[in-house]
């Protein structure tokens, strides 16, 4: 026989097993390697074989290919594991930064998404057999960005070659070596090799059979596939062919009957999914079902309501259903809850991230604390991690009230002056409790000075295992312990369990140095905390495990040949299965392109795209009886979604009257019926709903409610909120005040209030974060920043900008002063950086982020500059630059504002309220006769000029009325007001007459007809006016008038929906 062979299954016929009868003759025969793709299959394989027979579990090696290629390679050397090869990659980095310093990828270097990108990339590499000579053969006279990852790469390669360390790929390589060596024996060697459900060999894998078939390996490679639907079979395709390119025959199954293996209409479906003939015949799909719910949450809810019914009326058990989730971190979370709550038990492990668990962000932050300058220690206060109880707040106010204290002299000298100052009055018990406190804050003092600035990594690993015990860790779980609850045992065990991957982390660093020869070199702490936050990033760790005989929760990439009797393929949206593949940026289709023509085969965007076709087919293949496609039929910013074109298509075989169809609309807030109340909280909005609803006859709906009411005596006044909030007013727990007395101290703030263009905005955009942030004063965690925080950076450049346009003010830019104007513009940003870090004790930031992002505000610069070039170049209205940084109502700084700065606040009436303004304009460029424009520097991206119009960014009008009330300009003279970018000045309004005097193109959206702007304006001042109105009245309610941002830090306490908003009167 031909020593490699392609066995091809049709469509269907491939399920989990198929091939074990081949795998048993063989083992009659000699021994044989079953190969499998996942580790999760193997178990499988090993109980069918020990139900045919105990002795063939001896005789059948079943493993992954790694594990089977690791058992050849005879290898000595130590294997990364998935944190190490991070770290890895991070020192390949490093170090070939240190031999020739980065231009390209000069920015890129400290971001966790780049390093992650590199060592995909490094693996797909390795994993499409190309070496380092291959590379620097065919990058050698290659762009910058090749040329520097070509220096990674082969970095990476050096590195593990001198720690005598392998990556999986490398295991692959030392067998190969190790088989083509004919003096070695191969009596471990099996006689035969079959392997399964592989439809996305890699080239490295193909060379490994090749090298085995050349050692006399009978290899069986068994495949489905469908020459016909090469589109769907994509991944297949290219599999069978670099198989045939080294060799292999193809050969067809044998027969099998694939209608036993599932209904006629699923094996219909799989059939037909995308066969290219629009004249197929469509039959019934009683065994599809399509579900559309409003939100993920109900359409979880709908899935667990079905599986429900599944077990209840058809005895199905839960191992015999499955959930297909493309999107897993959509909707991991609320799949988890609901199904918690609904009290179905899961075949699927909960992990968490270790950087995402609250404990070792404590610990994190707290080593971030003793790098930083200034220090800030107010997550330590807050931390529930650290022994302060109920005492954190106490704590926290004391810490403010001493002007945050940075070290433990500090702390000291000022809590003596406090005391001094505040405790004369004899009380003894409150300066005893008040020293209590301030020892207990100095107890964190000392104890983060005992962290040093540098060590070993050996070191600072049992620095961390001190302050576990120090930081009284295990104290605090204890406390927890005593109160019995489940879910504080829960959390207790989950943090524990992070712990535990915590110090797993910290050997692994250990023994990477060692491995390096850096095991005795010592690092500064900021590097050890690098190095720890980046394998938290990426180390998982499972605090909870699977149910056995659960319900099975399954990627569509891992269900390789597993069938389930019902199986729900969940979020079948566009865009999101299948989802939109971009251009890989690091290496994009055009470069991968220019490799396949040397023979190095990488996917392209397309190919990845095309590959989910197989991943739905895959899918709809593991259902025997039943397929539910859901879907939610809205987003969470309530627009409408469409369903997956993947569903389409199965719509399209069969007649859509035979497809149960079942829709959850937005109005559907209360469950229908019982049976699709799956959880206690909708079971009792349900009874409620009834009892409301039918006041007359509520014998049923009491019926219902009598054995809850005990129980749920404490949930009342929440269900009674709840009920509320879902009124179809707004109310006071949408942010609408109910009390006068209340209202009257809204109103005296207002009447009092000096408003900034800021917090006006705020308002205009949202009342309810207007209402959070000014009213309630609440606020987020800040992280402080290693290097410039987007605050310094906006400083920096808006003082730079202004120095450096103050000296040039009325001086005529000529051409070929372009480049040393430039010059002088970068040598006083440099010059003012330098000073700004000397002034603001910022010398102990990091220094490499320091400078990168230092090196990003001159290229930032270099932009505004290019913009400001080309306004000198294309304007004809004599405006240039006259007022830069003028202030109003605030302190006047000579230093860094104009001279004509007022300290006077100014006041502007709309409708019939009348406020008073501060803040700063960057600039006004004026004209000898009068005209004038005003700009807003934008580092970032610009607001559009709609949005402008239409009243919700509102900074660039004030400054006009501001400009005219406090300042004497003549509103008939402004000729425009906008965003000044990096880009472009185009955003904002342009008096569409003046556009080409102005050197603005015709064709901005930001352009107004002459006949226009006062209405524009009356439009802007009237909707101040209704808003501040509303504020007036205490009417703060969740009605944002721009798309309900998800960084908003205020997004969890208004909990917006766009389904309740419908439902709505403001």
């Amino acid at each position: 026989m031909k020593r490699g062979v392609i066995v091809l299954h049709r469509p269907g016929s491939a399920a989990f097993g198929v091939v074990l009868e081949d795998v048993i003759r063989f083992a009659n025969e000699g021994h044989v390697a079953y190969v499998l793709p996942s580790q999760k299959l193997v178990p499988r394989a090993l109980r069918r074989l020990a139900q045919e027979s105990t002795d063939l579990q001896k005789r059948v090696d079943v493993r992954t290919f790694d594990r089977f290629v690791r058992s050849l390679a005879r290898s000595s050397k130590t294997l990364l594991t998935s944190e190490q090869q991070k770290l890895t990659v991070l020192m390949a980095v490093e170090r070939a930064a240190k031999k020739q310093p980065f231009s390209y990828f000069r920015d890129s270097l400290t971001h966790t998404g780049w390093l992650r990108a590199i060592e995909e990339w490094i693996g797909e590499m390795k994993r499409a057999a190309v070496t380092v000579e291959q590379l620097r053969e065919l990058w050698s006279n290659g762009t910058q960005k090749q040329k520097e990852l070509f220096m990674i790469f082969s970095t990476y390669q050096e590195l593990l070659a001198a720690m005598g360390l392998v990556d999986h790929e490398e295991e692959y390589l030392e067998m190969i070596d190790w088989l083509k060596n004919t003096e070695n024996h191969v009596q471990d060697v099996p006689k035969r090799v079959v392997l399964e459900h592989f439809y996305d060999l890699n080239q490295l894998q193909a060379h490994a059979l090749q090298v085995l078939a050349e050692r006399g390996v009978e290899i069986y490679f068994h495949v489905e596939y469908d020459g016909t639907r090469k589109h769907v079979f994509t991944e297949a395709h290219r599999t069978i062919d670099i198989l045939q390119s080294i060799g292999f025959d193809v050969e067809n199954e044998r027969n099998v009957q694939v209608q036993s293996l599932r209904t006629a209409d699923l094996q219909f479906l799989i059939d037909r999914f995308y066969v290219p003939d629009f004249s197929v015949q469509q039959r019934n799909g009683k065994s599809v079902e399509i579900v559309e719910s409003s939100s993920r949450l109900r359409e979880v809810e709908a899935v667990a309501a079905r599986i429900k019914t599944f077990v209840r009326e058809q005895g199905y058990s839960l191992q015999e259903i499955g959930i297909v989730v493309a999107n897993m971190e959509e909707y991991e979370d609320v799949l988890l809850s609901v199904m918690e709550r609904a009290g179905i038990p899961l075949f699927f492990a909960k992990k968490q991230r270790l950087n995402e668990n609250t404990l070792i962000q404590s610990v994190l932050q707290f080593l971030r604390v003793r790098i930083e300058h200034p220090k800030d220690f107010t997550h330590m206060w807050l931390s529930p991690y650290f022994p302060w109880g109920e005492k954190s707040g106490e704590l926290l106010e004391i810490y403010r009230a001493l002007g945050k204290p940075s070290s433990a002299e500090e702390w000291q000298i000022r809590v003596e002056q406090l005391i001094k100052s505040h405790l004369d009055s004899g009380n003894l018990e409150e300066e005893k409790r008040i020293r209590q406190l301030f020892s207990q804050g100095l107890w964190l003092y000392q104890l983060l000075e005992q962290i040093p600035e540098a060590a070993t990594v050996d070191q600072f690993a049992v620095m961390i295992r001190n302050l576990e015990e120090l930081g009284g860790f295990h104290q605090g779980f204890r406390r927890l312990l005593e109160d019995e609850d489940e879910r504080a045992f829960l959390l207790v065990t989950r943090d524990m369990k992070a712990l535990v991957a915590l110090h797993e982390v910290m050997d692994e660093i250990g023994n990477l140095a060692a491995m390096a020869g850096e095991a005795d070199k010592e690092i500064p702490l900021s590097e050890y905390v690098r190095r720890l936050q980046l394998s938290c990033e990426n180390k998982e760790f499972a605090y909870q495990s699977g149910v056995k005989g659960g319900v099975h929760i399954v990627h569509p990439n891992h269900i390789r040949g597993q069938m389930w009797r019902a199986v729900f393929a969940i979020g079948m949206l566009e865009g999101e299965f299948p989802r939109a593949v971009k251009n890989d940026w690091l290496l994009p289709d055009e470069e991968r392109y220019d490799l396949e023509q040397a023979h190095i085969r990488l996917w392209s965007s397309r190919d990845l795209y095309n590959g989910q076709s197989y991943r739905f087919y895959m899918t709809a293949a593991s259902a025997r009886e039943k397929l539910i496609l859901s879907y939610p039929s809205t987003g969470s910013n309530g627009k409408e979604r469409l369903r997956s074109t993947f569903v389409e298509e199965v719509l399209r075989l069969f007649d859509k009257e035979s497809v149960k169809f079942h829709s959850i609309a937005i109005s559907d807030v209360v469950p229908q019926s019982y049976g699709e109340c799956v959880t206690m909280e909708r079971f009792t909005e349900k009874v409620i709903a009834d009892i409301s609803s039918c006041p007359d006859q509520p014998t049923l709906a009491l019926f219902r409610y009598r054995p809850l009411r005990e129980r749920l005596r404490n949930l009342y006044p929440r269900i009674q909120v709840e009920w509320e909030r879902r009124g179809r007013e707004f109310g006071a727990f949408d942010g609408v005040l109910q009390s006068a007395h209340v209202k009257q101290r809204v109103q005296e703030m207002f009447a009092h209030h000096v408003w900034s263009a800021s917090q006006l905005e705020t308002l205009m955009q949202c009342r309810f974060a207007f209402f959070a942030e000014r009213l309630l004063h609440l606020s987020s965690w800040e992280e402080e920043d290693d290097a410039m925080s987007p605050m310094e950076q906006g400083n920096l450049l808006h003082m730079i900008l202004f120095r450096f346009m103050r000296e040039k003010k009325g001086i005529v830019w000529q051409t070929h002063e372009k480049e040393s104007l430039l010059q002088e513009l970068l040598a006083r940003a440099k010059m003012e950086i330098n000073k700004y870090r000397e002034t603001h004790a910022l010398q102990r930031r990091n220094p490499v982020l320091w400078q990168i992002d230092e090196e990003r505000l001159l290229l930032q610069l270099r932009r505004f500059f290019d913009v400001e070039w080309k306004r000198r170049e294309s304007e004809r209205m004599g405006l240039s630059p006259d007022l830069l940084e003028i202030s109003f109502g605030m302190p006047v700084d000579v230093e860094n504002a104009d001279e004509r700065s007022r300290k006077e606040s100014i006041s502007l009436t709309f409708g019939d309220q009348t406020i008073r303004m501060r803040g700063k304009i960057d600039r006004v460029d004026t004209s000898p006769d009068g005209h004038f424009v005003v700009y807003d520097y934008k580092k970032g991206t610009a607001p559009v000029s709609q949005q402008v119009r239409e009243g919700i960014y509102i900074q660039l009008p004030l400054y006009l009325w501001v400009l005219e009330k406090g300042f004497g300009f003549d509103l008939a003279k402004a000729q425009g007001a906008a965003y000044f970018t990096q880009n472009d000045r185009n955003q904002g309004f342009w008096r569409k007459e003046s556009l080409k005097e102005l050197g603005i193109h015709h064709s901005v959206s930001s352009k107004i007809e002459q006949s226009e702007w006062e209405d524009v304006m009356k439009t802007i001042e009237q909707r101040i006016a209704n808003t501040l109105q509303l504020a007036m009245q205490g009417n703060f309610a969740v009605v944002p008038a721009i798309e309900c941002p998800s960084y908003c830090r205020f997004r969890h306490v208004c909990r917006f929906s766009e389904e309740r908003l419908q439902t709505r009167n403001d």
